[in-house]
């Protein structure tokens, strides 16, 4: 109840100093999205150096928020954070091969 009469006497105060719209006005905020050639510049700067930091990715990105560049990293790139080094998630042929070879020829020796 309190807060009811809490929003009426502020929707009252607005509109006494000229406002005629109850809706909230448009907030500028980094956007939410993060475009192609954003996630090829922080795919980019990963590649070069894997002990980056969100805070370092973030300056590398600035138009783009954390939470956005977080999930980029996550879900289009496929990376993960282990031991301080972002690698992906999934492992590439070569990779696949390299731990085959690795395997086979630490049980011949």
């Amino acid at each position: 109840n309190i807060v009811i009469q809490r929003k009426v006497t502020r929707i009252c105060s607005d509109s006494s100093g000229g406002r005629t719209d109850v809706r909230d006005e448009h907030k500028r905020v980094r956007p939410s999205v993060i475009y192609d050639a954003d996630i090829q510049r922080t795919e980019d700067a990963i590649r070069a150096n894997r002990h980056l930091i969100m805070k370092e990715l973030h300056n590398i990105l600035l138009n783009v928020s954390m939470t956005a560049l977080y999930k980029a990293m996550s879900v289009p790139l496929g990376h993960r954070k282990l031991r301080a080094h972002w690698i992906p998630k999934i492992s590439s042929k070569e990779h696949q091969m390299k731990r085959i070879d690795f395997v086979f020829h630490s049980y011949i020796h």
